[in-house]
């Protein structure tokens, strides 16, 4: 135990009270105008106090910011942990001409990016026992219920020759495709009442989840863009904005990815998995009001089953290097229709003489084939205008144009 302070015989406690009289004491022995002074000496003292706490408190945190500013933490580089990645293969559609490209973004300027990006792990399908039966299992429910050919080791065939239809499926992949003959689908569709796009997202989303298509997370993250169609001169083809009423839909199934930047309450960033044309997605469903097999005449689904879990960064090329290279057109022409041609119509051979690119994000590519990878996309979205010719008045349309954005150095 620590021995009680004392000076001369008197405790601490009492010579503090000797010394230092309280406060109350004080203005107590005061008349009423040196009270009044010596209140107002007390407050100034605080509030001089006060101003000067957090004057000094102000002043550091700023100056702590600048000096981060000027002299900002080294970020350490992308772990890139797959190593250097495949090149993405993805085919241009051609154009004529050598169109001049103008930035036309809401404040005409490229966005911000990070200098990197996630790359994900696309899981590599494995064939087990039951894959075979699974796909047997789905030809049924479609309503092939008759034998079927066998092309390969994975790959089936199934005939409906009644209803001209034809189901070929991957066993492994889990890839398929159906298709209902045209002229068949068309009298088909004369006998069935009309359908809304809302009956046609929900019979599709209730598909997909009943046979498993999608994996969960894919399918709480799935969008649809509706196309109204109709069989016209034997053909698929686009219903104008002013009908209200289809007979067959055709929707086109997307996921995006999710992410959260930084912190976990921070908003979400829906990121688009899109495919070598972007108006028309792997998964993507024709769907009338019949209640039997042709319900869904023509399906074809292409997926990939992402690991989420599995990704890496990735550095990716500075935005502003990119679009010089697409300035000298080497972006990857994915999309281009006029406003004249239909939406089932196949691309057309034009002379390009001016491209508007009006939106600019980050998406990343899913192809057609197998790959080991789902690799980051730049994506410029725009207008395009056909080189004006003597006597003709030039066409106008939208335009889509990709290009890699994983930095040139970690990719083959």
């Amino acid at each position: 135990m620590s021995k009680p302070c004392r000076a001369g015989g008197v405790s601490c406690s009492n010579l503090h009270a000797l010394i230092i009289p309280s406060l109350a004491d004080i203005l107590k022995h005061m008349n009423l105008p040196e009270t009044q002074v010596a209140i107002r000496k007390i407050l100034i003292a605080i509030v001089s106090i006060t101003l000067f706490y957090y004057t000094g408190k102000f002043l550091i945190t700023q100056g702590i910011s600048i000096y981060n500013k000027l002299n900002p933490p080294e970020i350490p580089a992308p772990e890139a942990k797959f190593g250097v990645l495949p090149k993405l293969k993805m085919a241009s559609i051609p154009i004529e001409g050598n169109p001049n490209y103008i930035l036309d973004t809401v404040n005409g300027r490229l966005p911000n990016y990070s200098d990197r990006f996630y790359v994900y792990e696309i899981t590599q399908p494995q064939t087990t026992l039951l894959s075979e039966q699974k796909i047997k299992k789905l030809a049924e429910d479609l309503g092939f219920t008759q034998g079927y050919t066998k092309l390969s080791s994975s790959q089936f065939r199934w005939t409906d020759g009644i209803n001209s239809r034809t189901f070929e499926a991957n066993a492994i992949t889990k890839s398929f495709k159906l298709t209902t003959d045209t002229n068949k689908l068309s009298s088909v569709i004369t006998n069935t009442s009309s359908i809304t796009t809302n009956d046609a997202i929900s019979m599709t989303t209730n598909f997909i989840k009943s046979k498993s298509l999608f994996g969960t997370e894919d399918t709480e993250s799935i969008r649809f863009i509706a196309y109204p169609a109709q069989i016209l001169y034997g053909k698929v083809s686009e219903i104008g904005p002013g009908t209200r009423s289809y007979k067959l839909i055709k929707l086109n199934v997307y996921r995006d990815i999710i992410a959260r930047e930084g912190s976990k309450t921070a908003s979400e960033i829906r990121y688009k998995i899109l495919g070598p044309d972007p108006k028309n997605s792997q998964a993507n469903f024709y769907v009338t009001n019949d209640g039997g097999s042709f319900k869904f005449p023509n399906i074809d689904l292409n997926y990939w089953t992402i690991n989420y879990e599995n990704k890496s960064q990735y550095y990716v090329s500075d935005i502003n290097l990119v679009w010089d290279a697409i300035k000298q057109g080497k972006g990857i022409i994915s999309h281009i229709k006029s406003e004249q041609s239909d939406y089932f119509d196949p691309y057309e051979n034009l002379d390009v003489g001016q491209i508007e690119i009006r939106d600019v994000y980050i998406a990343l590519y899913e192809p057609r084939e197998l790959t080991p990878y789902l690799q980051p996309i730049y994506v410029f979205e725009g207008q395009f205008e056909t080189t004006k010719k003597l006597g003709e008045l030039p066409k106008k349309g939208e335009i889509i144009i990709y290009y890699p954005a994983v930095r040139g150095d970690f990719v083959k």
